[in-house]
């Protein structure tokens, strides 16, 4: 006699399928994803992603260079994050870690005194001038450089929104890219009661005359070597100089500000 329960399982049969996606082996050479530049730009608009690629150059690491829109594929679920050849992933503070291990401490020669000044000045650049880009990106994404690519309109209609809209397809992409622009306008309100976009202009201005005044005519901010400072203010001059060149009538007011000055444009 057969078993109820068989019978009824033989109108369910179980199907096994294959995986939808099956994990990469280990790379050949550690690679480092980003978030990828447009067709039209040389550089990703994501400062973290430069910062770190920036500092394994200074650093002499070999890697390989892996573009990726989908921020969920990183541990931290924040990108940029190094996929090593033991197929170990790393994000932030545990890629320098390794880097350093693997290859040297660049800042190993500075003075207690310089490694924090060097801290203070990357909470400084990371603040005001993320702040800024941020803006300019949340009218067209992030404002100083995020609140130009997320705030300031003419930048995200031209720049932000196209390249976040490229990686879906319609009406997906409308979707996402707004929810995005809402994020990041979320952690910059998070920082600050209101978004005075005159104030943050200000102390993105701040900020600029400072490392001017640090970098002088060094070629380094501290020594004869790079530092994670280096690498922190060529990410945020190199998004503003490259992204934010929208047109030859009209020029967006942070580069004005980064052009004003000589010694941190040959940065």
């Amino acid at each position: 006699m057969i078993n109820p329960l068989q019978k009824l399982n033989s109108f369910f049969p179980l199907h096994t399928h294959p995986a939808i996606h099956t994990p990469p082996p280990p790379p050949n050479v550690p690679t480092l994803y980003i978030f990828p530049r447009s067709k039209r730009h040389v550089t990703s608009l994501d400062a973290e992603c430069v910062k770190y690629q920036a500092f394994l150059r200074f650093s002499e690491f070999r890697f390989a260079v892996q573009e990726c829109f989908e921020e969920g594929m990183s541990p931290s679920g924040k990108l940029p994050f190094l996929h090593l050849r033991t197929n170990e992933l790393l994000t932030g503070g545990d890629i320098i870690a390794h880097i350093k291990s693997s290859k040297g401490d660049l800042e190993s020669r500075m003075t207690e005194q310089e490694k924090a000044d060097m801290q203070a000045f990357c909470v400084l650049a990371d603040t005001k001038l993320g702040s800024a880009l941020v803006g300019i990106l949340a009218s067209q994404l992030r404002m100083p450089i995020n609140l130009t690519l997320w705030h300031d309109e003419q930048v995200t209609e031209s720049i932000t929104f196209p390249i976040y809209e490229g990686f879906h397809p319609w009406p997906l992409n409308k979707v996402v890219t707004r929810r995005k622009q809402v994020q990041v306008v979320k952690e910059l309100l998070s920082r600050r009661t209101v978004i005075n976009q005159d104030e943050i202009m200000a102390e993105a201005k701040e900020c600029l005359i400072a490392l001017e005044c640090l970098l002088g005519d060094k070629t380094w901010f501290f020594g004869e070597r790079a530092s994670m400072l280096d690498a922190t203010v060529f990410a945020y001059l190199h998004i503003i100089l490259s992204l934010l060149n929208i047109s030859k009538d009209r020029d967006v007011e942070l580069r004005k500000m980064v052009l004003a000055r000589d010694n941190l444009v040959k940065v």
